[in-house]
């Protein structure tokens, strides 16, 4: 007999940094504006809603983490074993990383995004940032799909190329695809 305990909290728009743990239950934070932001869980999903923070760090153990309702931050640093993450946001600099779970960003960056997973695909849709970029992309086992300009490019093991804009994407996997694309995620 299993009871489910609800918590909420309102924060005071004066805080600059918030540290959050939980183990073994969901988190869920909506309409923050902070400094700093930083989550770790076991055993349980992160979701968030209209978060902006300079620096966002997010890590989870067994748990899904999805950020889908326009994160913005300087620097974002994410990553899960055994989980899925899933991002729409707007930042400078994002690491993004995954054991056991596919990689979903969708959004801008304006200094680099790496993307890396072990065993999942690494999808990155940025719709005004893959035209200039440059790009190193590797997988060991699936394909290397860029969606840009309306053409469509498949390639096998890895995929380089020097941009003309500042902005770096690094995306590799082991066991997955990974797609590069200027298109919406699809739903």
């Amino acid at each position: 007999n299993h009871q489910k305990e609800v918590f909420s909290f309102q924060v005071p728009s004066t805080v600059q940094k918030l540290t959050l743990r939980s183990l073994n239950g969901a988190t869920g934070l909506d309409t923050l504006s902070l400094t700093t932001l930083e989550i770790s869980a076991t055993n349980g999903k992160i979701t968030g809603d209209s978060l902006s923070a300079s620096s966002c760090r997010i890590q989870a153990a067994n748990g899904k983490i999805a950020l889908t309702a326009r994160l913005r931050t300087d620097s974002l640093d994410v990553s899960a074993t055994n989980g899925k993450l899933e991002i729409t946001g707007d930042c400078s600099r994002a690491s993004l990383n995954s054991v056991n779970g596919k990689v979903l960003f969708e959004g801008t960056c304006s200094e680099y995004l790496t993307s890396k997973s072990v065993n999942g695909s690494v999808k990155l849709h940025l719709p005004h940032d893959l035209a200039d970029a440059s790009i190193h992309a590797s997988t060991t086992t699936g394909k290397i799909r860029l969606v840009s300009n309306g053409r469509t490019e498949s390639y096998t093991k890895t995929f380089t190329r020097s941009g003309i804009s500042a902005f770096t994407i690094q995306a590799s996997t082991v066991n997955g695809n990974v797609l590069l694309s200027d298109l919406p995620a699809e739903n």
